[in-house]
């Protein structure tokens, strides 16, 4: 029974830190926060995890709103070789509203 609570434990600080670890890199802009669901489909929106720049460590990519302003979204890559954040506002040319979609990877492209 002891070993179970330290098993929980353990577990509970392993779960609590681990977002920290994972995105300590990545810094969400002030007004902006990470976008949850899609607005276009209703998708699950979630951090990607990737080799972009091929050093063998992971890369972060992510969209996040602004808490503001209606239909502002930016695309963040935190590139670890480079140790920097790269931010595009994703804009649109028309008088129509953006609405971004789930992030898919396959092969290391997104």
């Amino acid at each position: 029974m002891k070993n179970i609570f330290r098993y929980l434990k353990n577990t509970r600080l392993l779960l609590l830190v681990i977002p920290f670890i994972s995105s300590a890199q990545l810094v969400i802009p002030h007004g902006y926060t990470m976008l949850t669901k899609s607005p276009a489909n209703g998708k699950p929106m979630e951090q990607r995890f990737l080799d972009f720049d091929g050093d063998g460590e992971e890369d972060t990519a992510l969209i996040v709103e602004n808490n503001l302003e209606f239909s502002a979204y930016k695309f963040m890559l935190y590139v670890s070789s480079l140790n920097k954040t790269y931010e595009v506002d994703l804009i649109c040319l028309q008088e129509t509203s953006i609405y971004p979609v789930p992030i898919k990877l396959r092969k290391n492209v997104m």
